[in-house]
């Protein structure tokens, strides 16, 4: 295991990481910092955890929504498999 030095509002951070995966703790590193400093700019606020809390917050939100709709994604998929198994059997009794 690795880890890579990231810098995030204004601060530097050591943050672990598998090989192969700092390309990867930079783009999120680099997302953190640009919501951080968003969140400041649009509070004219300076309070760092303020500021960190917010954006985890709105982060979780995000999260959550995404999962939301993976959900109901997943039941659409489930109601179309059985749609189109109903739609063979159905076909398959037509044809005896």
């Amino acid at each position: 295991m690795g880890s890579r030095k990231v810098v995030i509002f204004g601060k530097e951070y050591k943050l672990r990481c598998d090989e192969g995966e700092e390309n990867y703790i930079d783009k999120v590193a680099a997302k953190v910092d640009k919501l951080m400093w968003k969140m400041a700019k649009a509070l004219k606020e300076n309070d760092e955890c303020k500021i960190a809390i917010l954006v985890a917050l709105n982060l979780a939100e995000e999260n959550i929504r995404h999962q939301e709709v993976e959900r109901k994604i997943s039941e659409l998929i489930l109601r179309l498999e059985k749609s189109l198994v109903d739609e063979k059997v159905n076909s398959s009794l037509r044809q005896v």
